[in-house]
Parts: structure tokens; C-alpha cells; sequence
């Protein structure tokens, strides 16, 4: 598992090989030190007084969600949507216009950190042989650890299962039942998504397009009748869509026990347009 990340056509991929990019000093300070070169740096000396703008804010809603969450009340989940949004609305931009949060170096900061702290479980753990796939906080892994904190920032046992299939982001099945995605991207559109589901082997998710189709599109598309609806659609999954690593087999379908080996890309020997 290769520690630092690389941009290429629209997608941030973890590869091998020799490149130039782009880390904080979290990142670095994980990795052994011959494996890279810093070519260039920037860092910020405060001074003074440390400032920490979401501290307080971020540490009693967590407290609050941890109570809720052991009275099983399900409250608990808006309380962590509210505190994970903290964190994307400082490297959000919508149609380029940057909000009352934005703030590229705290986002920066956050990525860098959470990146370095999952590479350096994985290391510390062994488990690089075991890892199924990342998400943004956290790992989905083969082997059995005995860890679970409810420690800020500290690694805690999210969830168990017996029967796990993951495709790619997003389509994952946890003890039978598919992960839904809910807001997100298809292209340029907007969509929510409503629900995944099995047929025959093969997976679907079924969607609905949040914005209304225009006079323009649906003349075009020879569907007047649709304009100023929200419609819903149906798209098959291509169970081999990831890209972000060099896959050593194909899954040909969800019914089966078959899983497919991965690598890392290597950008020695792959040139970065080809990804």
C-alpha cells in the first residue's frame, strides 16, 4: 500500500513508482524517510497562541453523540453528519464560489492528518495484506483487532460482518445489506441515491436526478413531457469499474464467492494519461 496520493484525470489514486505530488507533513512523517525527496516546502510557525476554531464546538457535539449513541438513539447520526461537514465545507466550492468556511489550508491540514494516521495503522498493525479498502477515516480490514476506542480521533470498531462484498467507492454490502450513498455526482448531475439491489447476479442502484430536466435537454431528447419532473432511473453497476489500482482478475458476478487481487498502479511503467 503506497503512501501518498497522486491527481491524475480527475481521480486521486495511490501508486507506485517515482512521481512528484503534493503531502503535508503528517504524511511524511509516517513514511520513512528514503523513500522520498522534498523538492519544495511550506510550513507555518504560529506566533503565540495556538488557535483551534472548531475545538470546543467539535468536542461537545461529540460528547452529546456519544451518549446518544449508547442510549441507541438513532439522533446520533445527524450529530455526526453535522461534525463531518465541518470538515468539507472548509474545501468546498460550489460553481467556484467559496463559502463563510472555506479554508484550503485547514482542509489540507485534515486530509493530511487522517491520510497519515490510516497508513500508520495499517504499519503499525501489519495488516497490509489484510486491508480491503480505505474510506475517508477508516479501514475495512480481514483480520480481527482487538481496538475499539471512543476517544476522539482515536480507531474504534465501527461494524462486523460475516458477509462483505465491496466493488468500488460507495457499493459495499455489509451481512446482506448494500451501503446507500445518498447525495452524490453521476457526471454533472446531482443525484440521490435511493437504493441498491441484486438481480441475477448483477447490481443496480436506483437514483433520482435532484434537478428537473430543461426545454432544451428534453426537446432534444424528444421527451417534452418530462420537463419540470424529477424522474427516477435505473443503472446497472459495472462490478469492475475501479481504476485506482491494477486489478489481477474480473468479477463476473455478485452471486458468486470469486474476489479479485489488486496492486498498485506504477507510474514507471504506466504513463499517468492512460489511467
Amino acid at each position: 500500500i503506497p503512501p501518498f496520493p497522486f491527481r491524475t484525470n480527475g481521480i486521486i489514486i495511490f501508486p507506485s513508482g517515482k512521481f512528484e505530488t503534493f503531502v503535508t507533513i503528517d504524511e511524511l512523517k509516517v513514511v520513512d524517510s528514503k523513500y522520498y525527496k522534498i523538492l519544495d516546502s511550506y510550513q507555518f510557525v504560529p506566533d503565540g497562541k495556538l488557535v483551534y476554531p472548531f475545538k470546543e464546538f467539535v468536542e461537545s457535539m461529540y460528547g452529546k453523540r456519544l451518549q446518544l449513541k449508547k442510549d441507541g438513539n438513532p439522533l446520533q447520526l445527524p450529530i455526526k453528519i453535522i461534525l463531518n461537514s465541518i470538515y468539507g465545507k472548509t474545501g468546498q466550492k460550489i460553481n467556484r464560489i467559496m463559502g463563510n468556511l472555506f479554508n484550503p489550508v485547514i482542509f489540507a491540514s485534515i486530509t493530511g492528518h487522517t491520510r497519515a494516521r490510516l497508513y500508520d495503522f495499517v504499519m503499525k498493525n501489519s495488516i497490509e495484506n489484510q486491508v480491503v479498502f480505505f474510506a475517508t477515516d477508516s479501514i475495512c480490514t480481514t483480520k480481527q483487532l482487538d481496538i475499539d476506542s471512543e476517544k476522539l480521533g482515536e480507531f474504534s470498531l465501527e461494524e462486523k460482518a460475516d458477509d462483505v462484498f465491496v466493488l468500488q467507492n460507495g457499493f459495499y454490502r455489509f451481512n446482506g445489506k448494500w451501503k446507500q450513498r445518498g447525495m452524490g455526482k453521476l457526471g454533472s448531475k446531482e443525484i440521490e441515491h435511493l437504493e441498491t439491489f441484486e438481480k441475477n447476479g448483477k447490481l443496480y442502484y436506483r437514483f433520482k436526478v435532484l434537478r428537473s430536466s430543461r426545454l432544451r435537454s428534453s426537446i432534444l431528447q424528444d421527451s417534452i413531457s418530462q420537463i419540470g419532473k424529477i424522474r427516477g432511473h435505473v443503472r446497472e453497476v459495472n462490478l469492475n469499474a475501479d481504476r485506482k489500482r491494477l486489478w489481477l482478475g474480473n468479477i463476473n458476478s455478485i452471486a458468486t464467492l470469486n474476489y479479485a487481487n489488486s496492486v498498485p498502479i506504477s507510474l514507471n511503467h504506466l504513463p499517468n494519461q492512460n489511467i
